[in-house]
């Protein structure tokens, strides 16, 4: 599988490089399609930054072969973590009461 980093992610979010974005989308807790009429089709994670930040990430795939380029990368949020799955016991575990 090959993993790429959309260039405005990091226009964006200055502050992070492409090593820690494809470090944190690796090591992710959790990867899922995501659910949805999205073209082409995409794929959600969450896991922690190098900062023991909870980030949520979003890729869609490319044009080759089991690529996916990363376009989206913040903070997790409660709407996201529920999109995802995690119960709101778990979101309060994991991000508090935000």
């Amino acid at each position: 599988m090959t993993i790429l980093v959309h260039p405005r992610v990091l226009q964006k979010r200055p502050w992070l490089n492409e090593r820690e974005i494809l470090s944190t989308w690796m090591d992710a807790a959790r990867i899922l399609p995501r659910q949805g009429e999205y073209e082409p089709n995409q794929k959600m994670a969450v896991g922690w930054d190098w900062h023991g930040r909870l980030t949520e990430l979003i890729a869609y795939e490319g044009e080759e072969d089991n690529e996916w380029i990363i376009f989206h990368v913040a903070p997790a949020r409660k709407k996201f973590l529920a999109e995802m799955g995690f119960s709101d016991a778990e979101i309060r575990q994991l991000i508090g009461r935000r």
